[in-house]
């Protein structure tokens, strides 16, 4: 056996032959037993059940003892993950790992480079590149492969609970892309011809000098509109989320701007008989959002870009000029509509609040008098039915939170939506909360200083000239590249290398094509990789060209007119 004088000065891991197998030592310890090195992770693995589909963390690998009995129970779709927060321990795995693989070359394991501890959320995501090929993960497991373990516990920890999180959003994620991809990507594609007659987000930003009111769905909006009338509200810039149009029509509050994030059918009877309370509103639109809104208000457009997914053709998007701007993925409509409120003032001195973001709801009702939800309820309700909706307060999935004025109704979804805006907007100066109903939202009330700020001037639309000749031959451009690479994918489709040309062959071509339009495909179950190896995955493709041509042609006439 290998020993040294002083073991506690060991600088770096240095090999010990214990007699009875491999041991390393390092800062005064022996990270294998000296007796039986690999016993313990022998028996580890021995009681290791290891399901489909799942990444093992391997938490400081060192000498990767045991690493082929592991393997040997990984999987085609698994991958063990070494994990090391020691440079130096780092190193030496890296060094053992090369020769395991030089011994045995199907070895599903790999170690993450030591730069990218603090990103092992974005690698299992695939936002992020670890240099590696990452399996579709539908869980994590973590086992200590040596002594070095101790050496970053509440790291490894921390890194495990990272991962856990990051598969988990993953398929949540998978899950509303699967239902609503397709929708998302069409309407983009739609609101393309859109785009050039529309005002440019980034002529207003910065542009209003008025105090800004944002009002949500939420019964807080009722309550403020009782509480301080409309008269007031009238002397504040005000955005309205889409939902909350009909109560704020109703109440005959002008309605300064509206937020548009919904992409289905169900959001068009909240914009029923707005028209003569919209006239002349700007209507802040998600690129992803349904394109026939405006066509409620008769208010002008101005997009911005939420990405739903990380996609190579929305990247391609965002660098053409004509493109709108980007704000990050909020999910929630009433916290985009707060960020855009930001975004527009022309200084931090001009104050903002928000009402109607409850994130929560009073048992039997869901949002605010005069909305469509609250019109439903009320049209349905019979003489043997209440007209209370509630299954929300009582159903599955519902808790009791305390509020701000006493015990509301919340779910997972809402909370986490009031988790994150307070988490986004706590440390933003002079915005306020004008509710008196939900949850918290970690901000000042709104008192003399909002309500008392003097007039100012609101958006400021300005017309666009020759950029607006400039925007529709771009768009019309980008459009009529999309028709000519999706018609030459149907004719590869359709023919094969019959019609293979420039050195490629078709297999090559449409890989070329289909990988940067995921729109294609990113609505498939397994639309997480473009597999066009796969016959099922092509023959999928080949219908979804038609979809897709259909909308960006009649972008394009849209744009010729």
């Amino acid at each position: 056996m290998e020993t040294t004088k002083n073991e506690s000065n060991d600088e770096k891991p240095r090999l010990v032959d214990t007699g009875r197998g491999f041991s390393v030592s390092y800062k005064g310890r022996l990270l294998y037993s000296k007796y039986a090195p690999e016993k313990a992770i022998e028996k580890t693995l021995d009681t290791l059940e290891i399901r489909a589909a799942t990444i093992v963390l391997c938490a400081s690998p060192a000498l990767w003892h045991g690493i082929e009995k592991l393997c040997g129970k990984l999987g085609d779709d698994c991958l063990a993950l070494g994990i090391e927060t020691d440079k130096d321990l780092h190193d030496f795995a890296e060094a053992a790992l090369e020769k395991k693989k030089a011994a045995d070359s199907s070895l599903r394991a790999e170690l993450l480079p030591l730069g990218m501890n603090g990103k092992i959320a974005e690698i299992l995501s695939r936002e992020i590149s670890a240099g590696f090929r990452i399996p579709p993960v539908r869980r994590v497991i973590m086992i200590e492969m040596s002594g070095g373990a101790a050496f970053g516990k509440e790291t490894y920890r921390m890194m495990l609970g990272a991962a856990e999180d990051a598969v988990s959003r993953f398929w949540k994620n998978r899950l509303t892309l699967t239902r609503f991809g397709r929708l998302f990507s069409r309407n983009t594609i739609r609101n393309i011809a859109k785009i050039p007659a529309s005002v440019d987000f980034r002529d207003i930003s910065g542009t209003v000098s008025k105090k800004i009111l944002v009002l949500g769905a939420g019964e807080g909006t009722g309550k403020l509109i009782e509480e301080i009338g409309a008269d007031k509200i009238g002397e504040c810039l005000t955005i309205a989320v889409d939902a909350a149009v009909p109560a704020l029509s109703a109440n005959g509050i002008r309605i300064d701007a509206i937020v548009a994030v919904e992409s289905q059918l169900a959001i068009e009877p909240s914009y029923i008989g707005a028209r003569g309370h919209t006239n002349g509103t700007i209507v802040f639109a998600d690129m992803s959002s349904r394109s026939q809104v405006a066509d409620s208000t008769g208010g002008r457009l101005s997009f911005f870009a939420s990405s739903y997914t990380k996609a190579e053709f929305l990247e391609r998007l965002k660098k053409e000029d004509f493109f709108p701007p980007a704000i990050p993925p909020l999910g929630s409509v009433g916290l985009t509509a707060t960020y855009i409120a930001l975004l527009l003032r022309a200084g931090t001195e001009i104050p903002i609040a928000v009402a109607g973001l409850d994130f929560s709801f009073s048992a039997g009702r869901t949002h605010t008098a005069g909305t469509n939800a609250e019109e439903t309820r009320l049209a349905k309700r019979t003489r043997l039915s209440s007209d209370g909706f509630f299954e929300a307060a009582f159903g599955n999935g519902a808790r009791k939170k305390c509020g701000k004025n006493g015990d509301v109704y919340t779910d997972i979804a809402l909370s986490s939506y009031a988790e994150l805006f307070r988490s986004a907007f706590r440390a933003q100066t002079n915005l306020f909360d004008a509710g008196k109903s939900g949850l918290p939202l970690g901000i000042p009330d709104a008192g003399d200083y909002f309500w008392n700020f003097p007039r100012g001037n609101g958006i400021l639309l300005k017309e666009k000239g020759k950029g607006k000749v400039q925007a529709e031959r771009a768009a019309e451009k980008w459009l009529e590249d999309e028709e000519r690479a999706l018609e030459r994918l149907r004719e590869l489709l359709m023919f094969g290398n019959d019609v293979a040309r420039c050195g490629k062959t078709a297999e090559e071509e449409i890989e070329s094509i289909v990988s940067c339009r995921e729109y294609l495909f990113l609505h498939f179950p397994d639309g997480y990789r473009c597999d066009t190896k796969n016959i099922s995955f092509l023959k999928r493709i080949r219908t979804e060209t038609d979809f897709f041509l259909k909308d960006i042609r009649k972008g394009i006439s849209m744009l010729g007119k």
